[in-house]
């Protein structure tokens, strides 16, 4: 099948139903409609003769075409490649119990199952017993509270929230614009607005909890770009301030710690004992603290100071419950 963008998909489907309720059809009319040349609906109709059967039949008499016999369009007539990738998918929101997507996500699946019978169906089979998905395990949602949330975000909504601190040891009532939801490593964070800090945070969804949704509305700024929001971060968690890190991999673990990026940031440099320094510049320590402690003594911290202390101090507190 050819490629179909949205555009050409939103005028096949038009003459779909100008077909259906009009009987016949000029190829000019919808060209007014749609403000493109008549060329450009002739290619519309042969791709809807030629890739979807559609009984398109030209009446020389009033110069309209029409459907010889009933037919009805649809859109989504997959190829075997890509109800493969949909049972992908399928074992993708089968694989975690707390996607709180899940029940929305099986009732596609369903209504799949029911347009396309055996050729999805023996794609899911094969796709179970060839490839499946194992994700960490993640602390359940509360769905009311996920659901309170999620509605806010669309209608961009402000919020009131229960938020419990864990060293406090009690919740703390805030006031959020939400801006955005993201999963990391299959835990949901909320990024907002905090009305009473005047900056965004972020805020984890499991510690939310009570939402009560207020009559006030917001509207995003503009400059807000949740990819540039943590362009610095390490991994899920960021400061104002930027750090200039540099460590030193021992030469027998190169390859294993670098076989993925360590981060966007990074610059190597091969040094002449054969270790290799590796230099990268993050907006907050605690995560890749924690990222080098789990290496143990294959790497070496050289800067921050602020960094070496975080590690030297919560190696001495590791050694302390082994004596």
């Amino acid at each position: 099948m050819k490629n179909i963008n949205s555009v050409m998909l939103k005028r096949i489907s038009y003459l779909d139903r100008q077909f259906r309720t009009r009987k016949l059809v000029k190829a000019s009319s919808v060209a007014k409609d749609y403000e493109v040349s008549e060329k450009t609906i002739y290619r519309d109709l042969e791709l809807l003769k030629t890739e979807y059967a559609a009984p398109i039949e030209y009446d020389f008499k009033t110069k309209s075409y029409f459907y010889s016999k009933p037919f009805k369009l649809n859109a989504f007539d997959f190829t075997i490649n890509e109800l493969y990738n949909l049972a992908i998918i399928r074992e993708l929101v089968k694989s975690s119990d707390s996607n709180p997507f899940k029940t929305g996500q099986k009732s596609i699946f369903n209504k799949l199952v029911m347009s396309f019978g055996d050729d999805i169906k023996n794609q899911i089979r094969t796709v179970s017993e060839k490839v499946s998905f194992k994700f960490k395990p993640v602390r359940k949602l509360d769905d009311k509270v996920f659901k309170a949330i999620e509605k806010a975000l669309f209608e961009e909504r402000t919020i009131n929230i229960d938020y419990f601190m864990l060293d406090e040891n009690r919740n703390n009532q805030r006031t959020i614009d939400p801006y955005h939801l993201k999963n990391f490593e299959g835990n949901w964070y909320l990024i907002g607005y905090n009305h009473s800090k005047n900056k965004i945070r972020i805020m984890a969804m499991n510690r939310i909890k009570k939402v009560t949704l207020s009559n006030k509305y917001f509207d995003i700024p503009e400059e807000f770009d949740i990819k540039k929001y943590f362009k610095d971060s390490f991994a899920n968690r960021r400061t104002s301030k930027m750090y200039n890190v540099e460590i030193v991999i021992k030469q027998e673990f190169i390859n294993q710690i670098l076989e993925s990026k360590i981060h966007p940031s990074q610059k190597l440099i091969e040094l002449a004992n054969g270790d290799m320094s590796v230099s990268l510049k993050v907006n907050e320590l605690l995560e890749i603290k924690n990222w080098i402690l789990s290496k143990g003594s294959k790497i070496f911290v050289q800067s921050p100071p602020e960094l070496i202390k975080m590690i030297t101090k919560e190696a001495a507190s590791i050694l302390k419950l082994y004596h």
